[in-house]
């Protein structure tokens, strides 16, 4: 297997860094959700917050074919013929399934933000299942990137990319 593909620890290292890059936002979010009062401003902040993380993968995997972290890490992502940067389909489809969690989670906030009937009992629950969720998902990409000798994992598959080091 070449080198160039050996990129797991440096993928796990950027998505850390990247998370590192979301803090202050995060506090700002944290801030605002516990500040908001008025139902409607509550509901339009978190459909506007939920959209942040994913946007800020897809738009800069397209425009650099990394995140600031994998930019860090010097590894890029490119189409699977390895020619050429990806497209958005391309940079969508590797966020899908992190995408469509949170779809789901940030409608289910809303509705029972909207409808005054939320509660931490049910949010913990939920909360539990996304969070399971996102794990077995998370497991199988490691799985997946062990077994294949290019070290692609599911997502990568998905969007028909692969990840490279510089």
């Amino acid at each position: 297997m070449e080198n160039r593909y050996q990129t797991g620890g440096a993928r796990f290292l950027a998505g850390i860094l990247d998370g590192f890059v979301f803090m202050p936002f995060n506090l700002l979010d944290e801030w605002l959700s516990s500040s908001i009062t008025h139902e409607l401003a509550l509901a339009s902040w978190v459909a506007l917050s939920f959209q942040v993380y994913w946007l800020y993968s897809v738009i800069l995997h397209k425009k650099y074919g990394q995140t600031l972290g994998k930019m860090v890490m010097k590894i890029h992502v490119v189409d699977v013929s390895e020619t050429k940067g990806l497209s958005y389909r391309q940079s969508f489809l590797r966020d899908s399934v992190y995408i469509g969690i949170n779809v789901v989670t940030m409608f289910y906030y809303l509705f029972h933000t909207l409808t005054d009937s939320y509660t931490e009992d049910r949010a913990d629950t939920i909360g539990l299942a996304i969070s399971l969720g996102s794990l077995f998902w998370f497991g199988l990409e490691i799985i997946t990137m062990l077994t294949n000798s290019k070290r692609r994992a599911l997502h990568d598959y998905i969007a028909g990319t692969v990840v490279i080091k510089q």
